[in-house]
């Protein structure tokens, strides 16, 4: 039996959420852990129930994978009637703050409008879901539906309507919740930048697509029985999707104003509590005793190596390098660093742990055949450098990438002739040269510093027994 059969991840990131899609998926809102930049959001929400004037309107700006569509997911089902999504939320939020999961709970059901950029105007993708939301919402209601909702429906299935006409009926279906009770209004937009980039390419003087989330977000200020809520999810801000567009540019910057923006990347130290929540385990009190003591040893080491991310002291680093056992505590470090720099952030990381490529989690856990053992950096630089096609946001990036994977290859031919046949004394060195790439691909605000005291760790967990 190898370490593998005792260990389990859920790799509920590993897909790419879609908030049409996944809205309402219990599995994926279950799973979910809201880490402290998404309770802060959530915090703000709430603080907007009120009816007073205040802003309503958020962009949250990040890049793939960084968790903003399953944020989303999971604001839709808080928001949603009282069905097992909305439990599962609420459960996962009183995790992290009891009060706020009550403060959700109290609100009465919000019609909740998704959507997903596409190449196309923008005004017609939002009725085609503000009709489907709409209705969804009434549906199962006792009495007449209201005029508002064929009225939408009209719309949506006829031919092109000016913006002006939307927000008209937007207002109309805001004044229909308010009769029945209803929370409010929220709209997610997800992938909005392909609505912008569309717009973007239309003969200049268009705004049809900006002009509508320009008055969106005006009519989210306005405090009513049943508050609009906008939430736009993008890569970069508005005026970014129109390079070199001059007047363009500017005027999209104006309506990047009128949102709160968020920038929504997680730290490590909150990545990796989002992992940690993820691992099962299978061990004895005597084997998890033994994994927590030699944690502690390994986290006080790299503290005092000024090794540990900005702000994680070493108790806490100690609990998650325990919950995170058989990664190797240098390799879990490492591995956020990575996915943010040459990948897609968290939809990397868990493809690491979930999938079966060569060098990934599973597989290198199969090969540990007794209690003690680690995956170690060295296993984490092959599957970037092997499984894993790097995505470089700079041409530092890629430099200093071609530079670690030239130094590595180079040494471990050097280290070969030099062993003269001596092949574990070769490998050994290997392993090193690839833990020491493996950092100096790291290097930056968050880097792991390749220094003795940081590889001494490497022999001082190799066996836990």
């Amino acid at each position: 039996m190898s370490l593998a059969d005792r260990i389990k991840v859920r790799t509920c990131y590993t897909r790419s959420a879609n908030v049409e899609r996944d809205s309402g998926t219990v599995a994926t809102i279950a799973a979910y852990h809201p880490t402290t930049r998404g309770v802060a959001l959530l915090k703000d929400v709430a603080a907007a129930f009120g009816q007073g004037n205040q802003p309503r309107a958020w962009s949250l700006i990040g890049p793939y994978g960084a968790g903003k569509s399953t944020f989303g997911v999971f604001l839709h089902a808080l928001l949603g009637a009282n069905d097992r999504a909305a439990t599962e939320a609420a459960k996962a939020l009183g995790r992290q703050s009891r009060h706020l999961a009550t403060r959700f709970r109290h609100q009465q059901p919000w019609c909740r409008v998704v959507l997903t950029g596409s190449p196309e105007p923008l005004s017609r993708r939002l009725l085609t879901a503000l009709d489907a939301a709409a209705s969804a919402f009434w549906q199962g209601r006792p009495g007449r539906n209201p005029r508002v909702l064929q009225d939408i429906h009209n719309a949506a299935t006829g031919r092109a309507v000016p913006e002006s006409r939307i927000l008209a009926l937007i207002d109309a279906l805001q004044d229909a919740l308010e009769r029945v009770g209803a929370g409010g209004l929220l709209f997610v937009l997800d992938e909005l930048g392909k609505f912008l980039e569309f717009e973007a390419r239309q003969p200049a003087g268009h705004m049809g697509s900006t002009y509508l989330l320009q008055e969106l977000a005006e009519r989210t200020y306005l405090g009513r029985k049943a508050n609009l809520m906008l939430f736009v999810l993008q890569h970069q801000t508005f005026d970014m999707y129109a390079p070199g567009a001059g007047e363009l540019q500017n005027e999209w910057a104006k309506v990047q104003g009128r949102f709160q923006t968020v920038s929504f990347i997680e730290t490590t130290e909150q990545t990796l509590r989002v992992l940690a929540a993820a691992f099962e385990h299978d061990f004895t009190k005597r084997e998890q005793g033994t994994i927590r003591r030699h944690s502690r040893q390994c986290a006080t080491a790299l503290a005092n190596a000024n090794a540990l991310p900005l702000g994680l002291k070493a108790n806490a680093a100690a609990e998650l390098f325990t919950a995170c056992y058989p990664m190797h505590p240098v390799a879990l470090l490492a591995l956020p660093v990575l996915c943010v720099r040459f990948a897609q952030n968290e939809r990397t990381l868990f493809s690491y742990f979930g999938s079966q490529e060569p060098h990934g989690f599973q597989q290198a856990a199969k090969r540990l055949q007794r209690f003690g053992e680690h995956v170690p950096p060295s296993e984490v630089y092959d599957y970037f450098i092997q499984a894993q096609p790097p995505a470089f946001a700079t041409p530092l990036a890629q430099r200093t990438w071609a530079e670690v994977v030239t130094a590595v290859d180079r040494a471990g031919r050097e280290e070969r002739k030099r062993a003269n046949g001596a092949d574990d004394q070769a490998a050994r060195f290997v392993t090193l040269a690839k833990a020491v790439g493996l950092l100096n691909l790291t290097a930056g605000n968050d880097a792991i510093p390749a220094s003795e005291a940081v590889l001494r760790q490497l022999d001082a967990t190799d066996d836990l027994q």
